[in-house]
């Protein structure tokens, strides 16, 4: 191809750049924010052929200061469609959906299994713990991003070897994370005010992340190890760089593997617990739920029971309020469904299961990793 109308020609002139390789990856990008913007900016421009984006925010205008791929009429868009969109204009030939919805429930370990690496720009802790677990059981590696006000830290980690996200969880992590839910389990919204980021900072970090999943993508997979569980630290404070590496934790509960994996015919999060048990010959099985599920509440005030059924983390806080006024509620929460159980009667995707959602059977003294629906296909509205 002419230099001209080469549009990588001078990518192709990096000595071991492989545009082929970049054309066929496949990258899923979670959170559209900043940082995400700027990921997602960097891998369309470079020619990543395959890209899903996941958010279950809305453009607000105050956005517009530090996003590169929304404007104004995109403010009350969700995030991961108008990144979409935005992307298709960048790169026209680009395989791309959006997930429109919160990563818990949007996506399954399955679909993490048909990306060659993910990107983690959220800005939570039960978000992190809940990419980091579904990478880990699909064996996709994923890079973890954060800012601060002069500050970024980007960390490689491996799909199945070397430290975690979890391995590094501390006391205060873990008590931040709890504090997002009531006693009783409930999800309850944050009061800490957002912390101030600027473009520049997500820019350094998006820039750091694109490259790290560029690298990954055109290094032969037996090269790789060398660079996972690397995490680089950048201060505009003085402007430093350093790099550590994460200790593994031997006793993370992260580090099961998920295997053996059986497939399920597409739709199969259409099906209640006891079908899939029966599809598996297994009637008098269990699964286990990749989150805890809500199947209702009783409001300790007036003794008022309701049943109130999904995933316990997509459940509005403002749902969870009984009609005497209490939100004093005693919630039925559950993550194993017993065969024979009425809740073996209901829907998995009515429980929060995602289509590639991965699900544990337990039958007689088997176990194994049910996949829920067929092979992820690129293009598809998520």
């Amino acid at each position: 191809m002419p230099e001209r109308t080469d549009l990588y020609h001078r990518q192709r002139r990096i000595p071991g750049w492989r545009q082929a390789r970049l054309a066929g990856a496949r990258v899923l990008v979670a959170g559209a924010g900043a940082t995400g913007n700027e990921v997602l900016r960097l891998l369309a421009r470079s020619g990543v052929g395959h890209i899903a984006v996941v958010d279950f925010d809305q453009v607000e205008r105050s956005n517009l200061s530090r996003t590169s791929l929304f404007d104004e009429c995109d403010v009350g868009a969700n995030k991961a469609k108008a990144a979409v969109a935005a992307l298709l204009k960048i790169h026209p030939e680009l395989l791309a959906t959006a997930f429109a919805g919160r990563l818990q429930t949007s996506v399954g370990a399955g679909t993490l299994r048909a990306m060659d690496i993910a990107v983690g720009c959220l800005d939570s802790v039960e978000a992190r713990l809940a990419l980091n677990r579904m990478c880990r059981a699909a064996g996709t590696p994923w890079v973890d991003v954060g800012i601060e006000a002069d500050a970024a830290a980007v960390t490689l980690f491996g799909g199945r070897s070397g430290a975690c996200y979890e391995c590094e969880m501390t006391e205060e992590m873990w008590q931040a994370r709890s504090r997002r839910h009531s006693c009783t389990g409930a999800p309850v919204r944050a009061a800490d005010a957002p912390a101030g980021v600027s473009i520049t900072m997500a820019a350094l970090a998006g820039a750091i992340a694109a490259h790290e999943v560029l690298w990954m993508l055109m290094t032969p997979r037996a090269k790789q190890a060398a660079r996972c569980g690397r995490r680089i630290m950048v201060s505009a404070n003085g402007w430093h760089m350093d790099t550590t590496k994460p200790a593994q934790n031997p006793q993370c509960n992260a580090h099961e593997l998920a295997a053996p994996i059986a497939a399920t015919p597409p739709g199969a999060q259409e099906w209640t617990t006891a079908e899939l048990l029966t599809f598996f010959g297994c009637p008098d099985g269990s699964v286990e739920l990749p989150h805890d599920a809500l199947m209702g509440w009783r409001c300790t005030e007036c003794g008022y029971l309701r049943t109130e059924i999904g995933a316990l983390e997509a459940i509005r806080p403002s749902r969870l309020k009984c009609r005497c006024g209490s939100r004093q509620l005693q919630l039925d929460v559950s993550s194993t469904i017993e065969s024979g159980e009425p809740e073996a009667d209901i829907a998995l995707h009515r429980l929060g299961v995602p289509e590639g959602g991965l699900l544990r059977l337990r039958c007689g003294r088997r176990r194994f990793y049910a996949e829920l629906g067929g092979p992820f296909q690129f293009g598809t509205e998520g």
